[in-house]
C-alpha cells in the first residue's frame, strides 16, 4: 500500500524500534528503496518517530508511518523485528 499511495504523503516516518536495531546498512537500504519510489523518509527510534508523526499531523501535513515496537524491558529472547522480517520474507534485501 505504501508504494501505491506514495504521492499522498509528504513524508513517511519509520520507527525502527530501539536505536540499536537500526544499523547503518539497514538505514541505507531503506533509504535506497524509498528513494527509488521518490518517497521522502525519516528513520527514527520508535518513541521519537511517534512524537515526530504527531507533530507533523498537528501541522496538517500528510504523513505515513511504519512503527516497530521497542524491545526495551522485554526478555532478551525476543528477536530483532527487522531481522525477523529480513529472514522470513527477504525484505530489505
Amino acid at each position: 500500500m505504501l508504494f501505491f499511495n506514495h504521492n499522498v504523503s509528504d513524508i513517511v516516518i519509520i520507527g525502527c524500534g530501539d536505536a540499536a536495531n537500526m544499523t547503518k546498512e539497514r538505514r541505507e537500504r531503506i533509504r535506497d528503496i524509498m528513494k527509488k519510489f521518490k518517497i521522502p523518509v525519516e528513520i527514527l527510534p520508535t518513541d521519537v518517530a511517534c512524537t515526530t508523526f504527531n507533530f507533523l499531523v498537528a501541522e496538517d501535513r500528510f504523513v505515513g508511518a511504519a512503527l516497530l515496537p521497542q524491545l526495551r524491558g522485554y526478555d532478551s529472547v525476543v528477536s530483532d523485528p527487522l531481522q525477523k522480517m529480513e529472514n522470513e520474507h527477504g525484505l530489505l534485501s
